[in-house]
């Protein structure tokens, strides 16, 4: 039984309903793979109250006074607990560059249109973050929906519409065909953006099926690549792909003059040449289409800016220490 001054508490906090709560706990255990197991420990629930719950059965098994209000609130908080630390994750400094900038209005561009974009960069240069980034801000800003998917290497046609239906927070059981129609019917009123990351990791009977979203339900289509997609999509069996590709974008990566603002803006005022040394040892090479090419990676940039802080804060413990 609940004491009463923390059953009152509980009330306080204006807890969602019973559905809202078994709707919320179930989307969150699709979206993270979580078991009911796995999730009752981490809300700290005995795991077969979990399961009653989750049925909409728990008033039948448990005496009035006892209630769902601690089912509830052990929910929510483990909840907003993880997805503030995935918040976290992107709530850093945003430095724009002017690639940025022109991959944003492209996807941008894709959503209203209901076009075909395809991007190739570097591993480390920045493109997962700003395909995030605009992700992000479509959702925030309601521009329209954009469904975020990181493609494994050989993924099936089912698994992958399976991945799709996840990010978009949708009913992801069913046939393929009965997949391609959620995607389409939880979405009709809305403009959706599917933004593929890594997409050259797709067989080419699974990018078919992505082609179905494409022609027949009006999605914009942004395929983004570390490598070889491009050459792939000009290839003569992939012409109905290449055809529909309304614009390209080959990143080059940060300019040093770019990487540098962003070098002083997380470390303060640095000599010059530290800062041509630090970007010269971020600087990668890859190549495209059997030619070399360099860039700076933004993935290493921001680690060595990391390591830096790190050393600094060392620094300053030895100096109070002889202090």
């Amino acid at each position: 039984m609940i004491p009463k001054a923390h059953k009152a508490q509980l009330k306080q906090m204006g807890l969602p309903s019973d559905t809202d709560t078994i709707r919320r706990a179930r989307m969150f255990m699709m979206e993270s793979g979580t078991t009911s197991g796995e999730f009752a420990e981490m809300a700290r629930v005995n795991p077969n109250s979990l399961r009653v719950f989750l049925s909409g059965s728990y008033d039948a098994h448990k005496p009035c006074d006892t209630n769902t209000l601690v089912m509830r609130a052990s929910i929510k908080e483990a909840i907003d607990l993880h997805e503030a630390k995935n918040r976290g994750r992107r709530d850093n400094t945003h430095y724009t560059t002017a690639e940025f900038e022109e991959l944003r209005a492209s996807m941008i561009d894709a959503l209203e249109d209901g076009s075909a974009i395809a991007i190739e960069g570097g591993v480390g240069i920045g493109k997962s973050w700003a395909l995030q980034k605009v992700t992000d801000e479509i959702n925030q800003r309601k521009l329209g929906r954009a469904i975020y998917v990181y493609c494994l290497r050989g993924i099936t046609p089912q698994s992958f519409l399976i991945s799709c239906c996840i990010q978009a927070k949708i009913p992801s059981r069913g046939t393929i065909l009965q997949l391609l129609q959620k995607l389409s019917y939880f979405f009709e009123e809305e403009h959706p953006l599917l933004v593929l990351d890594e997409a050259q990791n797709l067989p080419d009977v699974t990018l078919e099926t992505l082609r179905s979203l494409f022609d027949l339900r009006g999605y914009g289509i942004v395929l983004a690549a570390s490598y070889d997609l491009l050459s792939h999509l000009r290839e003569y069996k992939m012409q109905m792909w290449s055809s529909r590709i309304g614009r390209t974008h080959l990143l080059a990566g940060a300019t040093k003059e770019e990487a540098a603002r962003m070098l002083v803006g997380e470390l303060g005022p640095m000599d010059k040449r530290d800062i041509d040394d630090t970007l010269a040892d971020v600087t990668l090479e890859a190549i495209r289409e059997g030619v070399k090419y360099k860039y700076i990676a933004l993935r290493n940039l921001f680690w060595a800016i990391k390591a830096a802080r790190k050393a600094v804060a060392a620094a300053e413990q030895r100096e109070e220490a002889i202090a």
